[in-house]
């Protein structure tokens, strides 16, 4: 079953107009079949902490393209960007790509996601984990 139609282009219509740091960013938009659209933004080391610092609650995805459960996480992350896409921003940091960022927040295991608020990690989820317990972890920062 196709669930959504996924697109990779800069498409900045979910980010303020006046905020220039997020014009290097490779922004996903993901259209679902039912027309409803949620954004994932991929960020990297450089770019990491002023991302923190110009959101007031993010999902930080950190994950590998070869790690099957990050790839089994990837589906509920799309869902729960598009539930909290007013409140929650999610981002996707690579951590073969980029060192620094999971090191600073001592990220030794994949899938990890930290759940930020005004730039302060508030929660960690190590591992798949489902869709309820993610999202009362989430709930509890609203």
């Amino acid at each position: 079953m196709i669930r959504a139609l996924l697109c990779s282009f800069e498409d900045h219509s979910a980010i303020p107009a006046n905020n220039n740091l997020y014009t290097s960013l490779k922004i996903i938009t993901i259209i679902h079949m039912n027309g409803k659209k949620n954004t994932l933004i991929v960020v990297h080391d450089k770019n990491f902490q002023e991302i923190l610092s110009n959101n007031r609650i993010i999902v930080a995805d950190f994950w590998a393209e070869w790690c099957s459960p990050c790839r089994a996480m990837n589906l509920l992350i799309e869902d729960l960007s598009n539930i909290y896409a007013e409140q929650v921003l999610f981002i996707k940091l690579n951590v073969d790509e980029n060192s620094i960022t999971p090191s600073k927040y001592g990220i030794s295991s994949i899938p990890t996601f930290l759940i930020i608020k005004d730039s302060q990690v508030m929660e960690s989820i190590i591992g798949a984990v489902d869709q309820e317990m993610f999202e009362n972890k989430i709930n509890k920062y609203l």
